[in-house]
């Protein structure tokens, strides 16, 4: 039952899979080229260019887990769960199975990542820093895993319930980062942006989302 739903996730993903792997591996590759590059083989230049990089990758893996989890339900919602009524199995037990086999499906980006990261660790890197391949993959995996549950159980209903979701939240911290902006420069004021709130939200409490906060630095002391 596994292998078949493991497939039919496949088949529903396979072509938001591709450029995801391409991002994963590469933008590491990417990060660690140009912070060579630009730091002339300089051991703070380099770090600084590597911080540049780093709030792409949370979005990188929340994006990731994200994709994941809306196509994890396409089948059902264009068949009205007819499948999955049709199966003699019981409802929580196809949803944990629809559930590990997202999650088996999320390995691939992530061992994406861990290549594009090993591959950018070989060159050659300042004395007195490190590159911390395995823990950055790992943080990326964990990330991407937590979007995928908060996802999964939104799509479940309708994946027109998370879009609009996903979609307010997104228009919020754009929308509302602009019109904060405006306030502030037009009348002095320090209303803190939403941006700003959720970094604060996710950084100062601890909880499931902590991930997203902290360091996602690919090389350091």
């Amino acid at each position: 039952m596994l292998k078949q739903m493991l497939w039919l996730h496949w088949k529903a993903v396979r072509w938001v899979m591709l450029p995801l792997v391409l991002l994963c591996a590469g933008m590491p590759l990417a990060a660690m080229r140009l912070s060579q590059t630009t730091g002339g083989g300089d051991a703070y230049d380099m770090i600084v260019m590597i911080e540049l990089w780093t709030p792409m990758f949370p979005f990188l893996a929340a994006f990731t887990g994200i994709s994941m989890a809306l196509t994890a339900w396409v089948w059902d919602h264009n068949g009205r769960h007819i499948y999955a009524l049709s199966l003699p199995v019981e409802r929580w037990e196809y949803v944990l199975l629809k559930m590990a086999a997202g999650t088996l499906l999320l390995a691939v980006p992530a061992a994406a990542l861990w290549l594009g990261a090993w591959v950018g660790s070989l060159q050659p890197i300042p004395e007195g820093l490190h590159a911390y391949v395995l823990s950055f993959s790992a943080r990326f995996l964990l990330a991407a895993l937590i979007a995928y549950a908060a996802t999964f159980a939104l799509a479940a209903g309708t994946v027109r319930t998370a879009s609009v979701v996903i979609t307010v939240l997104l228009a919020t911290v754009i929308f509302g980062s602009v019109g904060v902006e405006f306030v502030n420069g037009t009348f002095g004021a320090s209303v803190p942006a939403p941006l700003d709130v959720i970094k604060a939200a996710l950084t100062r409490w601890p909880g499931p989302f902590n991930v997203y906060g902290g360091s996602w630095m690919l090389i350091d002391v």
